[in-house]
């Protein structure tokens, strides 16, 4: 038996676990490779928003624990930046995807925008939809389908 905060799990319960977000990772990246190559921006970002969804599920409430822990501990700040910096330049990739299909928001930047999206499509939205407001994963997914284009683009169709 593996004890893991205070749940005991037999060793073939954490394998399962590790091949389901192993599962959930590859499926984020096929459909990152679908919203690439459709052509129409505001699909094209609904698309990696659904793909995407499980992996940052996850992650958000690891990065909650990493935030809190940061304001007191500098290593722990170093890492929780580091990480923030490569979400932050995959977001602006992504929004550079996008920009080659229709324009970003009328007088929003690219940084602007980048920011928006962090944001909107960001740990402390997501904790606090579903740890305190009570939406459940797919209720968070689809508002931000709904809301993220018409926040980031033009032409949201």
């Amino acid at each position: 038996m593996v004890e893991m905060s205070g749940h005991s799990s037999t060793i073939a319960d954490v394998k399962f676990s590790r091949r389901k977000r192993a599962l959930a990772t590859r499926r984020a990246i096929i459909e990152a490779a679908h919203a690439v190559t459709e052509p129409d921006a505001a699909q094209s970002l609904r698309i990696f928003v659904r793909g995407a969804g499980e992996v940052f599920a996850r992650a958000a409430a690891i990065s909650e624990v990493l935030r809190a822990a940061a304001l007191t501990d500098d290593e722990i700040r170093r890492t929780h930046d580091y990480h923030e910096n490569l979400r932050r330049i995959g977001f602006r990739q992504v929004l550079e995807i996008l920009q080659q299909k229709a324009p970003l928001r009328a007088g929003r930047t690219l940084d602007e925008a980048t920011d928006a999206f962090m944001t909107i499509y960001g740990d402390s939205t997501y904790h606090l939809l579903t740890s305190e407001r009570g939406w459940s994963h797919d209720m968070v997914i689809e508002w931000l389908c709904e809301v993220l284009p018409e926040l980031l683009l033009d032409d949201s169709g």
